[in-house]
């Protein structure tokens, strides 16, 4: 009878400890569904089809074009690749790069819990949490909408994220300053700080900002810079791959040119160089109710959740359920790199009033931080305390589901309602056919921002669909 009742007991255990991974696992889940939905629902949009959607042909020739207007990779990649997707999903090379999509945007979310914890992620609810976080810090604020509204935002930004964070990764894993690396890694390094400095206009120019930025608080906490970490080969000659990147970027190519034109003049109100330099007394203050403003907007997402960590962990303590919460000096160099990084970057950006997609960068490094702090509240719940789990699981819980079930919906519909447009597109027999302006429309309800951009849009019309020329009907 002994016996039976060990065995009854383990069968019980195994059963729980089933369960609670299973719900580790459906946690872990549901944002990857979220982004699932939002690469193989999609139906194009009007930048994606002004870029060539559905061409399959003149990839090459687009992204030299384009290196001329933007001088970086990220937009030659969206250029490129967007030839071989079509209008809506289908198998081939569409769900090739769907997939591709799929698996950077999941690599940004796994690096940005990745560097919060200090080790991979496990199958434990803490990791699993903070996973969540993350990415209702992304799909809930117009910051991390690029990653799903459409395709020309989603290409150009998964490289804008994803590039910085391998390159910065070895830096990351080197802070013991222990490791010893073989000529081949040297060459990569090199070869990634290229590819970083010519990834984006701002985000390279940000982290040599950056870099400086914390050489000189060593030098103001120490009164001396530690050198000695700095005169590894691999280092150096990482930083200056970034240098020859920007220079390619910069120097051969535009650089920032783009921002003196269109949108970023008339609705972000550019203030150029010499616009500065010659009315100081008009155009500084301008600059300074640009920073006020970006900074703003930067921090509210970040101080809505460390109030609501803040609130939790307070009722905690309160209860006896947690101990002091303790950052680990590893995490406290990811902040401080984090803080400066977005503090520089916002800088860099003080000659308009940014859109919120070219704040993506700054954004992801205010997640790291949030996520440190978070990260360390959690550790200081006590072993065995129940009461503040569910506190945390339901809400976060709830939230993420909540986020994919809407998106899924507006996804969904707008889809239907696009494949009955493109159907009759492709079935109509003359070369040129109108569109009622009304038809191609996302859903304008609250809970709708969570769904893509138009299919087609005014500043891009006449728009070539199945080589048929498409305009909005007259109204």
């Amino acid at each position: 009878m002994r016996s039976v009742g060990r065995i009854f007991v383990w069968s019980v255990l195994r059963v729980k400890g089933f369960w609670k991974k299973l719900g580790i696992s459906v946690l872990y889940a549901v944002p990857v569904a979220f982004l699932l939905i939002s690469y193989f629902l999609i139906t194009s949009s009007g930048e994606d089809i002004f870029q060539g959607a559905n061409t399959r042909s003149g990839a090459l020739a687009d992204m030299g074009r384009i290196f001329g207007v933007n001088g970086r990779l990220s937009d030659m990649y969206a250029w490129g690749v967007i030839k071989y997707m079509d209008y809506q999903w289908s198998f081939g090379w569409d769900t090739v790069v769907r997939l591709l999509d799929l698996a950077m945007a999941c690599g940004i979310l796994y690096a940005l819990v990745r560097l919060a914890l200090g080790r991979k992620l496990v199958l434990r609810l803490k990791d699993a949490l903070l996973w969540n976080v993350a990415a209702i810090m992304l799909f809930l604020t117009p910051f991390g909408r690029v990653l799903y509204v459409g395709f020309s935002l989603i290409h150009n930004y998964t490289i804008i994220g994803l590039v910085p964070i391998l390159f910065l990764w070895p830096f990351y894993k080197d802070m013991g300053g222990r490791r010893k690396h073989g000529l081949l890694f040297v060459i990569w390094m090199f070869a990634m700080g290229v590819v970083f400095g010519l990834s984006s206009n701002l985000v390279p120019l940000t982290f040599l900002m950056t870099l400086l930025g914390v050489l000189v608080w060593d030098l103001v906490r120490r009164n001396k810079i530690d050198w000695s970490k700095w005169r590894k080969m691999w280092r150096i000659l990482a930083i200056g791959g970034v240098v020859v990147g920007m220079f390619v970027s910069f120097v051969i190519g535009p650089g920032v040119e783009s921002y003196k034109n269109g949108d970023y003049v008339t609705t972000y109100d550019y203030v150029s160089f010499g616009e500065i330099l010659g009315e100081p007394a008009k155009n500084v203050p301008r600059v300074l109710k640009h920073e006020l403003w970006n900074y703003g907007r930067l921090a509210l997402p970040a101080i809505a959740v460390l109030v609501v960590a803040g609130i939790f962990y307070l009722i905690c303590r309160v209860a006896g359920a947690s101990k002091k919460a303790v950052i680990t000096q590893r995490a406290w160099r990811v902040v401080t790199f984090g803080v400066f990084f977005a503090v520089m970057y916002t800088l860099t950006m003080s000659q308009i009033k940014y859109p919120y997609r070219v704040a993506f960068p700054a954004y992801l490094a205010v997640i790291v931080v949030v996520l440190v702090v978070l990260s360390a509240i959690m550790r200081s719940v006590r072993a065995g305390r129940k009461l503040p789990w569910v506190l945390m699981v339901v809400p976060i819980m709830v939230v993420s589901v909540a986020l994919t079930g809407l998106h899924g919906y507006w996804q969904t519909r707008y889809r239907a309602e696009m494949h009955e447009v493109l159907a009759e597109i492709k079935d109509y027999p003359g070369d040129s056919r109108c569109v009622e302006r009304e038809r191609v429309k996302t859903p304008t309800s609250p809970t709708a921002f969570l769904t893509q951009e138009d299919m087609l849009t005014d500043w891009v019309m006449p728009v070539k669909i199945y080589n048929k020329t498409i305009s909005f009907c007259e109204d």
